[in-house]
């Protein structure tokens, strides 16, 4: 491989939560097949000399079967088997950047979760993927000399969610946050652990308060779109039958939609933020 070559990243941002994302072409993939994508996105996003970090990064590659395939990994380097608002990024930028030709309607891509279709509503990027029905729970955990209770659902990623009766205040949240932690790193649902999502009713009716704690950034972030799918596919089956559901998250709000054909839509407020060159 020539190392002369470079890769063109374009930051990008769901909510809050960041991403760089990068299109190899047919003719251009083949040179980076074997690269070591875990340790770019190590370097990439968990570099200490500047702020300039992320919360994963995105290789959309070419597909069998779809329009696209992704590799995505989380700052340390893991990978992930979906994420709901760099699936929204990653629609944006495929439109936008022409991967996708002007006159489709849709794009599809392959995650190891599973095929995801996006499209473009009024120029915001929208998400489609089979809703899971399969809600288990509730589970008991003993924790501070309490017993926590949780329901587990995988929206494409596994997520431990705990509903909370109150919004409470941020001395609360790093009690949560010790117990995230603990509860992230239960494999009994999941071989990898799982995220986990805290959840409040607010007085509107269809509207959510939500945090996620989030397997390989290991803390809550700005916003996290499985996050949003799962809390709201639960609370709907115990608490409501709303077509649409409106999650605010610290990063922003996030739209999900029930739908007749069993699929589930998330709608996440993207940003386009900068781009950079990487020299191999």
């Amino acid at each position: 491989m020539d190392t002369c070559q470079k890769i063109i990243w374009t930051k990008m941002s769901g909510a809050g939560n960041s991403f760089w994302i990068t299109y190899l072409s047919p003719s251009f993939f083949p040179d980076f097949v074997d690269k070591d994508w875990p340790e770019v996105a190590r370097k990439i996003c968990q570099r200490e000399d500047t702020s300039d970090t992320g919360d994963g990064l995105v290789v959309l590659v070419p597909s069998r079967t779809c329009d696209l395939k992704w590799l995505f990994y989380n700052a340390d380097g893991s990978s992930a088997e979906m994420c709901g608002n760099a699936a929204c990024c990653v629609t944006e930028y495929a439109f936008k950047k022409g991967v996708v030709p002007a006159d489709r309607s849709s794009v599809t891509f392959e995650t190891l979760a599973q095929k995801i279709k996006g499209d473009l509503v009024r120029e915001k990027a929208r998400i489609f993927l089979k809703q899971n029905e399969s809600i288990e729970g509730p589970f008991k955990m003993d924790f501070n000399s309490k017993t926590i209770s949780y329901m587990f659902i995988n929206s494409s990623v596994p997520h431990a969610v705990i509903k909370l009766t109150k919004w409470s205040e941020a001395k609360e949240w790093t009690v949560r946050k010790e117990l995230a932690r603990v509860l992230r790193r239960k494999t009994t649902h999941h071989k990898n652990g799982m995220n986990v999502s805290f959840y409040c009713c607010s007085e509107e009716e269809g509207r959510l308060f939500a945090r996620t704690f989030e397997r390989g950034v290991e803390d809550f972030t700005s916003a996290c779109g499985t996050g949003a799918l799962a809390v709201a596919q639960i609370h709907r089956q115990a608490f409501s039958l709303m077509d649409f559901m409106f999650v605010e998250m610290p990063g922003g709000q996030l739209k999900v939609g029930f739908h007749s054909d069993k699929t589930v839509s998330l709608m996440s407020p993207v940003k386009w933020l900068k781009e950079m060159e990487w020299h191999f």
